[in-house]
């Protein structure tokens, strides 16, 4: 694969707390973009995350990575069965077994909630209550930051974060969504220094017993 100099997505989200609107549009169309190649071509990533978005050397041109947990579908209708993933960015179908490509979508979505606040949207003590809040979609927009996001950025996170398959937006409906045809609409300026901001980002960066117990869950999932 080719060097993207400019590192992972997550390095810069780190240093910064949140993106602005206008920020967040133009990564999340990007990665869209080149989702939709991916669904094209019958691959589905299974795995979208900060991490595995890099930028080039400009840091604006962002390219998707890491297709170690990818999968090559023989048909677009096929069902995928392995459980596996981020948990953070895990879609419930995976939980349950019995998926498609829209999995990428709820991935799309969470992530678009994580560059706007610097946190998931699914967050637990333990793995059990964070795979419970991913399996009855629990989630909420009440931090004092949504008051500033657009109607139409949490529509479009509304309709990717969206547990009912038939309802979920597509890669092509999410490129032709309002929130990514709308440049320098209520956008705002995020401060770097608000220790709030960084403080439930660390918050994200979960401790090592909540990563210990996650990955032994996953292991289970995976030897269902």
């Amino acid at each position: 694969m080719e060097y993207c100099p400019g590192g992972e997505l997550y390095t810069q989200l780190e240093q910064v707390g949140m993106f602005d609107e206008d920020r967040t549009r133009e990564l999340i169309r990007q990665s869209l973009q080149a989702l939709k190649h991916l669904h094209d071509l019958g691959v589905v990533h299974r795995d979208l995350k900060p991490e595995n978005i890099l930028f080039d050397r400009d840091l604006t041109t962002v390219k998707l990575s890491d297709f170690g947990m990818s999968k090559i579908l023989e048909d677009e209708n096929t069902l995928m069965n392995t459980k596996l993933g981020t948990p953070y960015y895990i879609s419930p179908e995976i939980l349950k077994g019995k998926y498609d490509k829209s999995c990428d979508m709820w991935s799309i979505g969470v992530i678009t909630y994580v560059l706007l606040t610097g946190e998931p949207p699914f967050y637990g003590k333990n793995a059990a209550a964070l795979f419970k809040k991913i399996a009855t979609c629990d989630y909420e927009f009440s931090q004092d930051i949504w008051k500033t996001v657009s109607k139409e950025a949490k529509k479009f996170i509304i309709q990717t974060i969206e547990p009912n398959l038939s309802l979920r937006l597509t890669v092509e409906q999410a490129l032709a969504h309002p929130l990514l045809n709308c440049q320098g609409h209520h956008a705002f300026q995020v401060d770097a220094d608000n220790a709030q901001v960084f403080s439930r980002l660390k918050h994200f960066g979960a401790p090592k017993r909540l990563k210990m117990e996650i990955l032994m869950m996953l292991v289970n999932l995976i030897d269902e």
